[in-house]
């Protein structure tokens, strides 16, 4: 017996040191992989044992995560270290503004691509736009788009003026042109209301993603943020409240992962927002729209059961039920405007109508030109050209901001800066934290009393074991010189 128990204890020893080092250990049962009917903790698995979250610091670097395997085959096969502890103040830090003369771009920690933040309407106005078209986020610079179509109407020109005086030697100048410049007439009746409907449903539909997604959501985290702050105030539940953090710009980050189809659960863990279990039961959810729903029932449930312990009224729980509930509508928003575009035909003959108005402007220039060649009237041939390449350029350019902006949530430079957004969301979030736990307590009688001095950390966490100050009796000595 004395040897077994000496064998068990060296046994567990030497896991406890292979863990510490990140090194696996297998066990005579097999892998820890956990098949699909196993129940996987929202949390890891001492703190589901004890029954209660884990610390801000319970996601250990020394505990990498080596996958598990699922009943349909896949596998998540990564081995994952969080690179950075999660924290707020930290948060607040993750993009850097390049100032220009007209624009401030931002470009993201784990981002490579630059995007607009804010442009100077006054600056553009004052230098003018043919000054500004070598800016960043311009028609010119943003994408080849304009360019290629401008080189297509060039080719377009030469290849009429070429066919015109092949089949027209010496007769050019008689060509009656009067019924296409008819026909140009009638599209330019049609093709300006048209496009202009369109540009604009697609501009409204940009503004609603801004305004019914992103601020939904956002202001869901600043709005759970000031309830956790004022209910949860207690310096045991700073875990929580940090916990809930967490989930919430998780909830960020997966819905853009949604919104772009690329998946990247690896990047979670490695920032700390989730940890490896947590990731793995996420990764059960095919749909990648699911996946940031999970963060918003998590969620819900913690704060539920934190102020059933709490004895919170019902009133106030409605509040988060509210918050929560508002952010699951903002990113359902999101799913039915990305998945539910504009018709598909009607955005068709939009496109193609001015296609074929740039196509026809083309072929007339290329017979001006054909026709006033053999008189040297250059003026007139690049007057014909000019404009075929004007009008080509604008209902082009219109084309292109709209394909860009219908999907806000990708790389390109018109797209939200979503990582700004979080740094401005995290600012506020952490200045909720730094004064709630610094406001003043109110006495019995009504006056206003200072609060006692409190050590804060950077997350906005009360370090001493009360935070408001001794009212009673003694209430009636502060008066409004000491504040």
């Amino acid at each position: 017996k004395v040897l077994i128990c000496f064998w068990s204890a060296a046994r567990m020893a030497w896991r406890r040191v292979a863990s510490c080092r990140g090194t696996p250990v297998t066990s005579r049962e097999g892998d820890f992989s956990r098949n699909e009917s196993d129940t996987v903790p929202l949390l890891d698995d001492e703190s589901v044992q004890d029954n209660s979250l884990p610390s801000s610091g319970s996601t250990r670097p020394d505990r990498p995560f080596t996958g598990s395997s699922l009943s349909d085959g896949s596998h998540i096969n990564f081995l994952i270290v969080p690179k950075r502890k999660f924290s707020i103040q930290e948060l607040t830090k993750g993009v850097e503004e390049q100032v220009s003369r007209i624009t401030t771009t931002v470009i993201g920690r784990d981002e490579p691509n630059e995007k607009i933040l804010r442009y100077n309407l006054e600056t553009l106005v004052r230098y003018g736009a043919i000054r500004a078209s070598t800016n960043t986020g311009t028609v010119f610079t943003m994408d080849n788009f304009c360019w290629r179509n401008l080189l297509t109407v060039l080719i377009i020109v030469a290849c009429s003026f070429l066919i015109v005086k092949v089949t027209h030697e010496g007769a050019a100048a008689g060509i009656d042109e009067r019924p296409m410049e008819d026909l140009l007439q009638q599209f330019a009746f049609i093709v300006p209301p048209t496009l202009s409907f369109y540009a604009t449903l697609i501009i409204t539909r940009w503004w609603s993603l801004r305004l019914g997604t992103l601020q939904k959501v956002f202001d869901a985290i600043m709005n759970i943020s000031l309830i956790m702050a004022i209910e949860l105030r207690a310096p045991k539940w700073a875990a929580l409240r940090l916990q809930v953090t967490k989930y919430a710009f998780c909830s960020v980050e997966l819905f853009v992962q949604a919104a772009q189809r690329t998946p990247d659960l690896h990047t979670l863990v490695e920032m700390d927002y989730l940890t490896p279990v947590e990731a793995h039961y996420i990764f059960k959810n095919e749909n990648l729209w699911q996946r940031p729903m999970v963060m918003w029932s998590w969620i819900l449930n913690i704060l539920m059961n934190a102020m059933d312990h709490e004895k919170t009224p019902g009133g106030r729980v409605n509040l988060v039920i509210g918050q929560c509930c508002g952010a699951r509508n903002g990113m359902t928003h999101l799913w039915a405007h990305l998945d539910t575009q504009l018709p598909f035909a009607y955005t068709h003959l939009v496109i193609l109508l001015v296609n074929l108005q740039s196509f026809l402007i083309a072929i007339k220039s290329g017979i001006i030109c054909a026709k006033c060649w053999p008189g040297s009237k250059y003026f007139t041939m690049g007057s014909a050209v000019l404009k075929s390449i004007i009008v080509a350029f604008v209902y082009q350019a219109l084309i292109q901001i709209c394909y860009v902006i219908v999907d806000p949530f990708g790389d390109d430079v018109l797209d939200f800066p979503v990582v700004a957004y979080q740094v401005y969301v995290a600012g506020q979030v952490h200045a909720i934290n730094h004064s709630v736990m610094t406001a003043p307590a109110v006495a019995e009688d009504g006056t206003l009393t200072r609060p006692r001095h409190t050590k804060i950390n950077d997350d906005g966490d009360s370090i001493s074991s009360d935070s408001r100050s001794e009212g009673g009796e003694d209430g009636h000595s502060s008066t409004s010189s000491d504040h």
